[in-house]
């Protein structure tokens, strides 16, 4: 009977560990699948947030027209910059987040050169604005 009873206690030991082990190795594979899921998750919407939309010529020919817009109004240069930069910002989002946002922290005199080289380098494009030029090279003096 003694023999029964000390096999019953150490199968019940022997379950109890087993259970233990089992949850222990049961929340690792858990956490392995949640940290899965967690990290598609982040990489799926960090693929869906990025901006990934490429600038076109045409923005380079809007962007042009928006020179002409904004250059010729009867304002003072502090204000011509701030439509200059909202118009951009409105009309032109891509544009303004890969480019314009970086050329407006530049120089003056170094503004018109960037924009071209942007367009060169990134669209093969070669953007010629004679407002954005004029507008640099004069009211910059």
């Amino acid at each position: 009977m003694r023999n029964v009873k000390n096999y019953f206690l150490a199968k019940n030991i022997l379950l109890a560990e087993l259970k233990t082990l089992l949850e222990r190795h049961m929340n690792k594979i858990t956490h392995i699948y949640l940290l899965r899921i967690i990290i598609i998750n982040i990489l799926f919407t960090s693929c869906l947030y990025a901006d990934t939309t490429k600038v076109l010529n045409i923005d380079y020919i809007r962007l042009c027209n928006i020179y002409d817009e904004v250059v010729n109004q009867p304002v003072d240069l502090t204000t011509k910059e701030m439509h200059l930069t909202e118009d951009v910002y409105n009309k032109l989002p891509h544009l303004f987040n890969h480019l314009f946002k970086h050329v407006i922290r530049s120089n003056a005199d170094k503004r018109y050169d960037l924009i071209k080289q942007y367009a060169k380098q990134q669209n093969n494009y070669i953007w010629k604005c004679e407002s954005a030029r004029l507008y640099y090279i004069n009211d910059f003096k």
